[in-house]
């Protein structure tokens, strides 16, 4: 009876222990959708990424924005012979057909320079490098200087000339375009209110009338003209705060003498709706 007590008695823990062992194998699939629910909620923050992506965007957006206001300067060369004009070149501006415009005017007013050789290339010896005057958002400024000899002559030449581009429609800017050419602008250059780059060359305005200026400040900046009857050796260039004139002088004199003017001293005369101001537009609000 014993027995038959002991042997019931297995059998019942058996069935427990299979019951127990049952329940938690039907636990399993719900915690399988606990475990999808919490990858879904992991993922679902995807909805949050997005919201990360759209700021991640707007931040990319202004990066690109603020590439294309800011840009770097590569050196390119050109070669022929005894002739080589070194000119820069934009890159990085984060506006290739911008830069693909800017560059081509760069170089086609850079190699203007050979037209005080024309027909006498064979018998050239050129050297001409570049400086960036002003690197702004909106108006780039280079001057150009070398040293040019026609096989023969009596003397080399000192050659200076400048280009002003205007960086966001890939036009050049000329000196009447940036400031209004008066008479009250000639006398400022007359009464030394420009100052010689180099003293030595200041007597040289003395050949100078008002009228005599004023002809060529409104020629300046011009190198199609070279060698016509509009030919000027008067070029402007631009600083971080001064407006800089370069005219031609007598070669005992160095060939061109250099003059510069602070932005403030010539406020009356700035022609402030061209793009190109905007650059100084922190000096004007002084």
């Amino acid at each position: 009876m014993l027995k038959k007590n002991y042997i019931a008695a297995l059998v019942i823990s058996f069935a427990l222990v299979f019951t127990s062992c049952s329940t938690g194998n039907n636990s399993l699939p719900s915690n399988d959708n606990n475990i999808d629910t919490k990858t879904s909620e992991t993922t679902a923050p995807a909805s949050g990424d997005k919201k990360s992506d759209n700021l991640s965007d707007k931040k990319q957006n202004d990066l690109d924005n603020s590439k294309s206001r800011t840009y770097k300067i590569a050196k390119e060369s050109y070669e022929d012979k005894k002739i080589k004009i070194n000119y820069p070149q934009i890159a990085n501006s984060g506006d290739s057909s911008k830069e693909k415009t800017v560059n081509e005017v760069i170089r086609n007013e850079a190699l203007k320079g050979l037209n005080y050789y024309k027909g006498e290339e064979n018998e050239l010896t050129l050297e001409i490098d570049y400086d960036i005057k002003w690197k702004g958002e909106n108006l780039l400024s280079i001057a150009y200087s070398g040293i040019g000899n026609i096989q023969g002559a009596a003397h080399p030449n000192n050659l200076f000339y400048t280009t002003n581009i205007n960086i966001n429609k890939g036009e050049t800017v000329r000196l009447k375009e940036l400031v209004n050419i008066d008479e009250s602008f000639a006398e400022k250059f007359i009464a030394g209110k420009f100052t010689a780059l180099n003293p030595e060359q200041k007597p040289a305005l003395d050949t100078f009338t008002k009228d005599d200026l004023m002809k060529e400040f409104n020629k300046a900046d011009a190198l199609d003209h070279i060698g016509t009857e509009n030919h000027s050796d008067t070029f402007s260039y631009l600083t971080k705060d001064s407006l800089g004139i370069s005219i031609g002088v007598a070669q005992a004199a160095g060939s061109h003498a250099e003059f510069e003017i602070k932005y403030q001293d010539i406020a009356d005369n700035i022609k402030a709706e061209n793009e190109g101001w905007k650059d100084f537009s922190n000096i004007f609000s002084k």
